[in-house]
């Protein structure tokens, strides 16, 4: 006799190894939500992190034009002192 279905279960394949599969499935599937979780938090992260490297950055430049005028003071200062 042919069977006309063309897709069936055999009857090798148990309830378990169905589960199996099923189980890896939900893991891969918890595995890339989590992952997608964890490189949201790096971009937010990165974000603020970009923030906090523009403001160092000006912090810098103040201090650097801050020495100058130190050192320029020091400079004139010690010119009236030898006067």
């Amino acid at each position: 006799m042919s069977n006309n279905n063309p897709w069936h279960l055999d009857k090798k394949i148990t309830l378990s190894l169905i589960w199996s599969i099923v189980i890896v499935i939900a893991g891969g599937i918890f595995t890339t939500s989590w992952v997608m979780f964890e490189l949201r938090l790096l971009r937010d992260r990165t974000d603020s992190n970009k923030n906090v490297i523009q403001r160092l950055i000006k912090v810098e430049t103040e201090l650097s034009s801050m020495k100058s005028s130190i050192e320029r003071i020091e400079r004139n200062t010690e010119k009236a002192l030898n006067k």
